[in-house]
């Protein structure tokens, strides 16, 4: 259980962030230009006009279709000509797998790595499950160190005879979200906040803090994990290529398969060449998954959130970040390169999920 009081340290160390802004000391990090545009993609409309595509229908599509309590999972094959079937497999955490699920994710689809972006809290709260239970662990905090020596493709359903690697790589965690998030707040808001917190009116600040996270919605949400999880973004990348090049299938999941596995999927999507309307697609086939997942905070202080927005994936959601990081970096590759995934190394990612001529698509 997260009592206040560890809210209200998160809230001190933002305040603190944000007395050095608009104290003497200038701050490089954040200006007057970003807490503009943040005020804008919270109000502004794509100009891009979106049109759904039709998916592909690959094999793998029809043993996903088998899974029962792994939900919203799907190839990004699907998405995608330019990447094989089989290779990167989406969806919301497996914790809750049944021996059949395992029996598909391990014996079906031969996955051997599992990438989870979910947050410390979220994994502690989950428990293991049977998937993850023989699992080989890697990197339980923020930062995983390097990838294992190369699993086989072949695989047993029985996973003690078989390793199966997990990376843990946490994209949201409360302290990065709230000092970044009251950062980008206009001086009069964050000062509220900042307010009743040092009054030790923790329920008030929240209550101002929650009104401005509604506003700003999904888009919000993602400039943020965007602004406060390059590094981790960058991993997940490196290992879905390591993972490709070695002709390894992986599993890549948050809680429920949404927002930071679509966030994921759409730079794997740019670097195959998929257009924004591939991109846009695959994120919108996660709309009716009918859950919200902020990390955990949703469970705790956060339980005020609007369910009706962030619950769902709208179309015009993940195309108002793709403005953002256009306006913001230059667009999605320059943003990837900006977190240390360049352009030689989303070359070698596209490169090694492109299909051969023997993979049916």
């Amino acid at each position: 259980m997260i009592k206040m009081g560890q809210v209200s340290s998160c809230l001190r160390s933002a305040g603190g962030a944000f007395g050095t802004l608009w104290g003497c000391a200038p701050s490089k990090a954040v200006t007057g230009r970003d807490r503009e545009r943040y005020r804008q993609l919270r109000t502004s409309a794509s100009s891009y006009t979106y049109t759904q595509v039709e998916t592909y229908d690959v094999p793998t599509s029809r043993i996903t279709k088998q899974l029962t309590n792994v939900v919203n999972a799907r190839d990004l094959a699907e998405a995608c000509r330019a990447i094989a079937p089989g290779r990167l497999i989406r969806s919301a955490c497996p914790v809750d797998a049944t021996e059949h699920d395992v029996l598909i994710i391990r014996e079906m689809l031969q996955v051997s790595r599992l990438v989870d972006l979910r947050s410390n809290y979220e994994r502690k709260s989950d428990g293991i499950g049977y998937l993850m239970k023989h699992a080989e662990i890697v990197g339980k905090r923020k930062h995983s160190p390097a990838v294992q020596p190369k699993v086989g493709r072949q695989v047993s359903p029985d996973p003690s005879d078989a390793r199966l690697v997990v990376h843990h790589l946490s994209l949201l965690e409360r302290s990065r979200y709230y000092g970044k998030f009251i950062m980008s707040l206009p001086f009069s808001t964050a000062a509220k906040i900042v307010f009743w917190t040092v009054l030790l009116n923790q329920r008030r600040a929240i209550s101002i803090a929650m009104t401005e996270i509604n506003k700003a919605g999904l888009p919000g949400l993602y400039s943020t994990i965007l602004a406060t999880a390059g590094p981790e973004l960058c991993k997940a990348l490196e290992l879905l290529t390591e993972a490709a090049e070695a002709g390894e299938t992986t599993l890549f999941f948050c809680k429920i398969g949404k927002d930071r596995t679509g966030l994921l999927a759409a730079m794997v999507l740019t670097c195959c060449g998929a257009s924004v309307d591939e991109i846009v697609t695959d994120y919108a086939r996660s709309d009716d998954v009918g859950a919200v997942a902020l990390g955990g905070m949703e469970k705790e202080e956060l339980k005020g959130l609007d369910v009706s927005v962030f619950s769902r994936a709208p179309p015009q959601a993940l195309l108002t970040t793709l403005e953002h990081l256009k306006d913001t970096y230059g667009g999605t590759e320059e943003y990837m390169a900006s977190i240390g995934f360049g352009v030689e190394r989303q070359l070698r990612l596209a490169k090694s999920l492109r299909p051969t001529m023997a993979e049916p698509l």
